[in-house]
Parts: C-alpha cells; sequence; structure tokens
C-alpha cells in the first residue's frame, strides 16, 4: 500500500505540474456571409444553387480569398503581431498581449522592418529607465525610454505603454520580433474557414491561440480586412463601367 499512496501522491503532483505550467489554447470564431451580386436568371440559377450549397467554385474562391497571403500580411501589421513581448518566468513564458507595458519601435527602413528577426531583454528600472541587453543572464546597458539604443540591426526606441511602467521593475521581459511574412504564414496555416452548414452561403472562420484576446483580434481584423477589400473591388468596377 506505500507503493500505492507513492504513487498516488507522484501522479497528482504531475497533474498539478502539467495543469499549473501548461498554456491553454482560446478559440475565437467569426462568421462571413457570401453575396452574390450577380443578379442574373436563367442557367445562372443553377450557379447561385451552387454557391449556396457550398459546393461551387464561388465558395472554393472566397476562402482562398479570405485566406491569402496578402491578407494574413496586412492582419500582421494593423495588429503588430510580429512584435512579441513576454513576461519571463521561472518555468515559463507569459505572453504580454493587451497587458504589454512597452512599445517596440524600429529606426529602420520598412523593408528591413519587415524582415527583421531579433531578440532581446529588458528589465525596468524606474518611470525613466530600463536595461537592455541581448543576452538573458546579462545585466545590460541602461537606456531611457524613448532614447535611442543601439542594435546590430539599427536603432531601436522603447517607449511606454502604461503609466504605472513602475509596476513591472521586477520582471525579466523579453522582446520577439519576426519577420512579417513569417508570422502571416503561421497564422494562415492555423486559421480555419468552412461552410456553417449545407445549403448555405455563411463561411465559419476559427483559429486557436494561446491569447483570447489576440485570437478575436485576428478574426475581426481578417473579416475586416476581407470586407474592405470587397467593398473596394466593387467600387472600382462600378467606377470602370460608370
Amino acid at each position: 500500500w506505500k507503493w500505492f499512496v507513492f504513487s498516488l501522491v507522484l501522479f497528482t503532483a504531475i497533474a498539478y505540474v502539467v495543469v499549473r505550467y501548461s498554456t491553454p489554447k482560446y478559440k475565437a470564431q467569426g462568421k462571413i456571409q457570401i453575396i452574390d451580386d450577380q443578379n442574373s436568371g436563367g442557367l445562372d440559377l443553377f450557379k447561385d444553387l451552387e454557391l449556396f450549397a457550398g459546393s461551387g467554385n464561388e465558395v472554393e474562391d472566397e476562402i482562398d480569398i479570405i485566406t491569402s497571403r496578402s491578407n494574413f500580411i496586412d492582419v500582421v501589421r494593423q495588429l503588430g503581431l510580429n512584435t512579441t513581448v513576454y513576461s519571463q518566468g521561472n518555468i515559463k513564458s507569459t505572453e504580454l498581449y493587451e497587458d504589454s507595458p512597452i512599445n517596440v519601435n524600429l529606426i529602420l527602413p520598412d523593408s528591413m522592418a519587415l524582415d527583421t528577426n531579433f531578440e532581446f531583454f529588458l528589465n525596468v528600472i524606474s518611470e525613466t529607465k530600463f536595461r537592455y541587453s541581448e543576452e538573458e543572464d546579462v545585466q545590460g546597458k541602461t537606456y531611457g525610454f524613448g532614447k535611442n539604443v543601439k542594435t546590430p540591426l539599427g536603432n531601436i526606441v522603447i517607449t511606454p505603454r502604461i503609466t504605472d511602467i513602475k509596476d513591472f521593475s521586477n520582471r525579466k521581459l523579453r522582446v520577439n520580433i519576426r519577420p512579417v511574412e513569417d508570422v502571416a504564414v503561421y497564422y494562415k496555416k492555423n486559421i480555419k474557414v468552412a461552410v456553417s452548414q449545407e445549403f448555405s452561403n455563411i463561411l465559419s472562420i476559427s483559429i486557436e491561440d494561446a491569447v483570447k484576446e489576440k485570437a478575436r483580434d485576428i478574426i475581426n481584423t481578417l473579416t475586416n480586412i476581407y470586407n474592405k477589400n470587397a467593398i473596394d473591388d466593387k467600387q472600382e468596377i462600378a467606377d470602370k463601367t460608370s
């Protein structure tokens, strides 16, 4: 029975560690209605039936448009998803999305900024200063918020995003900057778009992420970009035919 008790305690401890330190995934969902603006009769009725059945090329084309690489590049740029701030812990790091205490500004040409792959660490010292390093266990050099920080890529500027920046004085932050296209491809692969149900012109769109607010923002921003592009395309056609 001693081994039984030992095994029970061991498995309970393992379960606690797994639950305590694993990163959960949150799912965000949305819907997009496909509207066929071509009002025609005759044989086109069968084309419309294919659209609403979800089996026509129109639906597949719209899914390809929604999940296009250019759309996801726009999502990444609008939300700044290529720059991620983490709060370093003893065992795991926690991504700070809406709670990020800093803004990171790259003083670089767009062509370089969009293709940047760089990581650095900082410790907030006070409301006006922080320590910057490019290695995790190095104390680093002291800089002032809003001042140029020299990096191998060029200058960057760190500014406070919140009023009480000193609340982060005892936490080490890790900042990861990745190429915009790489991040766009990652989210493009993880998005799911499908017809909601048979004989429907509504598409269901969903994505999972460790940060539920980010998942929500990705869905909303992608939907807004798709709608805006559709409106722009219709306006362009109207201008050409007027």
